[in-house]
């Protein structure tokens, strides 16, 4: 169910904007996309349900979450109760330009590399 919101939301990007500028691809299905949707996902199927800021309110503090990640609970009434991690930062598509303070931290799982296209 998860995957499925976020495939039509990515969708919806795509028919929503300009298609002649492909700078845009990034923009309609590209990290910003997915993560936004994953996060209305969340706050539209864990209790409490809704959003503060654009962020759910069942999700613990952006600090702790960062450093320990989250076990989730969302129930949808197609599947049932499931549940979902959200990884720490340091465990997935940490990226080097987003702070130089954490370019050297030991703890990174995994740096992904990318460079604002999907274009090579």
């Amino acid at each position: 169910p998860l995957f499925l919101h976020v495939f039509d939301h990515c969708w919806r990007n795509v028919e929503a904007a300009p298609q002649s500028d492909e700078k845009l691809v990034v923009v309609r299905t590209g990290p910003h996309a997915f993560t936004r949707a994953v996060l209305d996902y969340i706050a539209e199927h864990a209790e409490p349900k809704g959003l503060v800021d654009g962020y759910p309110k069942v999700m613990v503090e952006r600090d702790q979450l960062a450093d320990f990640g989250q076990l989730l609970q969302l129930t949808n009434t197609s599947v049932g109760t499931l549940q979902g991690m959200i990884l720490p930062y340091r465990a997935f598509g940490f990226h080097i330009g987003h702070s130089p303070s954490l370019r050297h931290r030991l703890d990174h799982l995994v740096e992904h590399m990318f460079r604002g296209t999907w274009h090579s």
